[in-house]
């Protein structure tokens, strides 16, 4: 870096006066932050999740300090609309009702135990109009008195996830009911003959 002025002297004689300075290790350590900026933008930008940073104000207010695009892809509301219905306090709307109490409850442990929560509900995607799954873990930072002053969240959607689950759960209903109320009697014994379990008709019939 070099700053140069023009000076005269007495006699009135003009003079360029310089002075030099070795920024090099500025201009590197400006360069490894852009890398670095890149690399987290371009990581941010492939992932399937979408990422937040929310900054609270000690008057209650809110904003967002960073957001990620993929909120449009898992909820279908741009990152504007996204940004006014949590600044609104009207995201809940679109929260299952069913899971909603669920939700505030655990919103509330997480300020009185002051611990990372992660949170299961379904979400009204604005784009299907249909309710998806979806998973969001929640880090929250406190001041000295307690209050949030920000937090740091990750949202997930879980719907095939979920489904599977539910799946299963099916499946293993559905089997019990053919067990139960097979009119045949039904047992099972481990490999030495001990019985585990039967049927209400194998009790009938010994």
């Amino acid at each position: 870096l070099e700053n140069a002025t023009l000076i005269k002297n007495e006699n009135g004689d003009e003079f360029i006066e310089s002075t030099m300075f070795d920024i090099t290790d500025l201009k590197m350590a400006e360069i490894a932050l852009e890398k670095s900026e890149e690399t987290l933008s371009m990581i941010l930008h492939n992932i399937d999740d979408f990422i937040y940073n929310v900054e609270f104000n000690p008057d209650g207010s809110r904003f967002f300090f960073f957001f990620c695009d993929q909120v449009e892809r898992i909820t279908g509301l741009s990152k504007e609309d996204y940004i006014k219905k949590v600044t609104e306090r009207s995201v809940t709307d679109l929260i299952h009702p069913d899971d909603l109490p669920n939700v505030l409850l655990a919103a509330e442990e997480m300020k009185d135990k002051k611990s990372v929560t992660v949170f299961q509900y379904r979400f009204l995607q604005n784009q299907t109009k249909k309710y998806i799954w979806v998973e969001e873990k929640v880090f929250p930072h406190f001041s000295k008195e307690g209050n949030i002053i920000r937090i740091f969240g990750v949202v997930s959607e879980i719907t095939e996830k979920k489904l599977a689950e539910q799946s299963i759960i099916d499946s293993e209903e559905k089997y019990r009911n053919l067990y139960e109320k097979n009119m045949a009697g039904v047992f099972q014994t481990t490999t030495d003959g001990r019985m585990v379990d039967c049927n209400e008709a194998f009790m009938h019939i010994f």
